[in-house]
């Protein structure tokens, strides 16, 4: 449904993206030409590769977590409606708000 938010972490599989990004670092350092590897220290080197292909991942402070309390409806929707394979399931399935 079009109507349904987002969820986080849902659209792409992380071991493909690492695989992909592993594969693209690869050849990023064979299109290096032999005279700018041999005359760059490999430090350098190596932290450039890594500049362009690290993952920059968010960290959460746990301690520093400020929530707001309030009440209001939340949408519950009856995922066990739903058949694994993500087709329509059980036909009496509703869509409740708490």
């Amino acid at each position: 449904m079009s109507g349904d938010p987002e969820l986080l972490f849902y659209r792409h599989n992380i071991h493909d993206l690492m695989e992909a990004q592993r594969q693209q670092s690869a050849q990023a350092v064979q299109r290096i030409e032999s005279n700018q590897l041999l005359n760059t220290p490999t430090e350098d080197t190596v932290s450039k590769i890594v500049a362009s292909f690290h993952f920059d991942i968010p960290v959460l402070h746990r301690d520093q977590a400020e929530a707001d309390q309030r009440e209001g409806q939340v949408p519950v929707s009856d995922y066990f409606s739903r058949d694994y394979d993500g087709g329509a399931g059980h036909p009496t399935a509703h869509r409740h708000y708490c």
